[in-house]
């Protein structure tokens, strides 16, 4: 994860191998087993995919109402799964941890 200043947005890129997943999870309560957590998950099978999800208890959490992570662009080669997507700081969605530089 980084903030790229040309488009001011967090960039989210990730290596995964094929047959694999990666999931990254944003909040304040994730030590209380996944509750009301913002995640990105990137799954290396088929052509690949970018999920904006959200968490609100330990079961798998469910598919964002709407996503808010832009220019997406999955990259297969050999086996590995290179992703690259991009979201606000702040998309106003509550669903969505809302993040500060600082």
């Amino acid at each position: 994860m980084s903030f790229d200043y040309n488009k001011q947005q967090l960039k989210f890129e990730a290596v995964v191998t094929e047959g694999k997943w990666f999931s990254v999870g944003f909040g304040t309560k994730m030590y209380e087993r996944d509750k009301n957590v913002d995640m990105i998950i990137f799954s290396a099978t088929g052509g690949g995919s970018i999920v904006d999800a959200y968490s609100t208890s330990y079961r798998p959490p469910s598919t964002d109402s709407e996503s808010h992570l832009v220019d997406q662009s999955i990259t297969v080669e050999n086996g590995i799964y290179r992703f690259v997507c991009f979201r606000d700081l702040d998309t106003g969605d509550d669903e969505d941890h809302a993040f500060t530089l600082d």
